[in-house]
């Protein structure tokens, strides 16, 4: 990061402020690990806890891999350790009206899924890239695409397009269509049993969880506002979503967390920034 940046990113990380725990909260078990975001120009990350934002440097849409590394996008993709630190170009953008979202790490940490948003053809791709920048390709197979989200036995690439929610294999066949609606954000469960999703309807955003196996769903949680991203914690037990909101003080960005057992909800951060893009839990 140059040292332009590093000023920017000094000045805009100390507008990062946690909340403390909400009232009627203070039973609630501590949630464990590290949630990276991404704002459109940096990538913060914050403890589960609430504890400790700080700025990982310039990019956007981070995502953390199972063996601890980062991937992020910024005129392209990007891979760094999980501090940000010894970072990599391992896809340069192809042109101007290019540009590069939600790239997604493989289970075992060798490969990304990332989308190539063609801006001058109006059309956005699934692509694929080993982690060292070699075999970059795009899935033909897929003709529209955002948001992919590996299964965990690397086999199964999520994303919303085609139709819907929809699932390709890795080796760019299979397609199928698994649900036929208007949805976004989907991410599969570390264990692999289900996918969640969110859908908005009036004003009102639902997250939900599709049974693989018997393709049933089931109700997690409803807010009002936009769609936003969507992650499972480590162990599969909370998903992470964002909401925007405005006061006096202006617009800010929390991150909640709700427990997918029994829908029991945690404010985990505040983050005073115009919006988010990507959120990943490591």
């Amino acid at each position: 990061m140059s040292a332009v940046a590093r000023s920017l990113a000094a000045g805009l990380v100390s507008t990062v402020a946690v909340s403390a725990t909400p009232a009627g909260a203070a039973t609630a078990p501590l949630l464990a690990g590290t949630i990276a975001v991404g704002t459109g120009q940096y990538v913060f990350a914050v403890g589960a806890d609430g504890r400790g934002g700080h700025a990982l440097g310039t990019g956007d849409y981070p995502t953390f891999s199972r063996t601890g590394r980062l991937a992020f996008t910024l005129n392209g993709v990007w891979v760094a350790d999980a501090s940000g630190a010894n970072r990599r170009h391992i896809v340069p953008r192809f042109a101007e009206y290019i540009t590069y979202t939600t790239p997604t790490w493989s289970p075992d940490g060798r490969r990304l899924a990332y989308i190539r948003v063609d801006n001058g053809h109006e059309t956005s791709e699934l692509w694929l890239v080993r982690a060292d920048g070699t075999a970059l390709h795009g899935l033909s197979i897929v003709h529209a695409a955002t948001s992919p989200s590996w299964s965990p036995d690397g086999r199964w690439i999520v994303y919303v397009g085609d139709g819907g929610l929809s699932e390709v294999l890795a080796d760019g066949s299979g397609k199928r269509l698994l649900l036929n609606r208007d949805v976004s954000s989907p991410a599969w469960s570390p264990n692999g049993a289900r996918i969640a999703f969110v859908e908005q309807h009036a004003g009102t955003v639902t997250t939900t969880l599709l049974d693989v196996r018997t393709g049933r769903l089931r109700f997690v949680e409803r807010h009002r506002g936009a769609p936003g991203p969507l992650v499972w914690s480590p162990d599969g037990r909370w998903l992470a979503y964002t909401t925007e909101r405005a006061d006096a003080g202006g617009a800010f960005v929390q991150i909640h967390a709700v427990r997918v057992a029994d829908g029991a909800r945690r404010l985990v951060a505040r983050l005073f920034v115009q919006h988010l893009d990507g959120l990943s839990w490591r």
